[in-house]
């Protein structure tokens, strides 16, 4: 279908929940980020804003842009989180020019905010879609998400004879233990992730990127058609790894997950892993994506990652644009501090495990 300038409109907070969550599913690129749920969990529902592109009495774009406002000051960010999206109704390009366009003409130019994209744009050489938000009045202002992406077109026998060999042991390790697997939406599956992630952090020592009791809001706030898919893995009653998922789109996220102590050396992780990607191909996804890859940051992880035969892909990355130089002061501030307090957590806690948990 293609999209002409004349024909389509924007729509600003015109969209209720209900609807909002209805019209998602239709788009290949949305996600669990772009739910109303997970705006209000992560963000309170007073913040969020919504803007649809719309062709006749069709929607063919959308956007929901979290508003964070300067107290006294007539400055603050409007930031898409994975958006906006438009992929599926149309394959158009000329859609996202029109969606960035209007997000810009609405918060950058009306409000006066800063405007930050995070667009869930595979960079590909072919791609035009940067020349489109640079040539609209963005910048690229932040290093591009690295992950690894799995097709889901490839049969389930072929991925895993594909895998290392440590992966296949640790899926016949699985096997020859009988672990059980546990899967679906409820809160009792929920509740036995939270003990086997909380374990992990205990065991591992870091500090948690994501607040799980935040998350768990958001699954009970979900309508049952967007809920995350939770898979727990015991051997006998005793729960020894878990992994949380969504799928909206045609990618499924693997988003959190945790082996428990006792089962470290069960493989029950990577058994959640294949039955997560059967359950995924049994729903119609095209990809998985693996939740990010870092090789240079998190080499363990990324090696655990590695060993699945996937796609090392880029996004194109974060951009914005700003037509009021006092929000572009405040939100540059605003995330200096933001990450100056991160560090000093992540030090502190650190200090605390050393006196708690001393070496030796």
């Amino acid at each position: 279908m293609s999209v002409a300038r004349e024909d389509c409109r924007a729509e600003v907070d015109q969209i209720d929940r209900s609807t909002w969550h209805q019209l998602l599913p239709a788009f290949s690129d949305a996600t669990i980020y772009q739910t109303r749920s997970y705006g209000a969990g992560r963000w309170g529902e007073n913040a969020l804003s919504h803007l649809a592109l719309r062709q006749g009495n069709q929607i063919v774009a959308l956007a929901q842009c979290v508003i964070r406002r300067t107290p006294f000051v007539s400055c603050g960010l409007a930031y898409v989180p994975c958006g906006p999206i438009w992929r599926g109704v149309s394959e158009d390009p000329e859609v996202f020019r029109l969606i960035v366009r209007a997000l810009r003409e609405e918060y950058a130019v009306r409000r006066r905010l800063l405007l930050r994209l995070a667009p869930p744009e595979i960079d590909t050489p072919e791609g035009d879609l940067k020349g489109i938000l640079q040539a609209e009045g963005f910048t690229r202002t932040a290093r591009q998400y690295r992950t690894l992406l799995i097709d889901l077109a490839v049969p389930l026998d072929q991925l895993r004879k594909g895998m290392s060999e440590r992966w296949r042991r640790a899926l016949k390790k699985a096997e020859s233990l009988k672990l059980e697997v546990c899967e679906g939406t409820g809160e009792e599956l929920y509740r036995a992730f939270k003990g086997i992630y909380r374990d992990m952090v205990a065991r591992k020592g870091f500090v948690p990127s994501i607040d799980i009791d935040e998350f768990e809001w958001i699954q009970k706030d979900l309508p049952d058609s967007l809920k995350m898919r939770i898979m727990i893995c015991r051997h006998g009653e005793q729960p020894v790894a878990s992994l949380i998922a969504s799928l909206i789109g045609k990618t499924g996220i693997g988003l959190i997950g945790g082996t428990a102590t006792e089962g470290l050396k069960s493989g029950g992780f990577h058994l959640l892993n294949l039955r997560m990607m059967k359950w995924m191909q049994e729903s119609g996804a095209a990809y998985y994506d693996f939740g990010g890859y870092e090789p240079e940051q998190n080499s363990g992880t990324a090696a655990f990652k590695a060993a699945i035969p996937g796609r090392d892909v880029c996004h194109i990355g974060q951009f914005e644009a700003c037509a009021n130089r006092l929000s572009g002061i405040g939100v540059g501030l605003a995330d200096r501090l933001r990450g100056l307090a991160t560090s000093i957590k992540a030090k502190a806690y650190r200090q605390v495990r050393a006196i708690v948990s001393p070496k030796g």
